[in-house]
């Protein structure tokens, strides 16, 4: 399965509780270092106890954002990476 986030190809996805990605490992570890990931898992479980089990997440922060030229290294580039040494 491909990571919606960095586009690698992982046997594990899970989702997000940013957004509704379904992410790798990688980007899981690396959003629950994100100093916004408490509020967004206290806020997707307040929801779904509320009822709603389609919340949308509170938005993926910029920082987690990946922008990069090429969707194949974009796990390499996100983790810092250099394929060019």
């Amino acid at each position: 399965m491909n990571c919606q986030r960095c586009h690698s190809t992982d046997k594990i996805t899970t989702g997000s509780y940013f957004n509704t990605e379904m992410i790798c490992m990688k980007c899981k570890v690396r959003e629950e270092n994100h100093k916004m990931y408490d509020m967004a898992k206290k806020e997707e479980v307040k929801q779904v106890r509320a009822g709603n089990y389609n919340f949308e997440g509170i938005g993926l922060p910029n920082d987690l954002k990946i922008h990069q030229d090429s969707e194949d290294d974009a796990c390499d580039m996100l983790y810092g990476v250099d394929n060019n040494q």
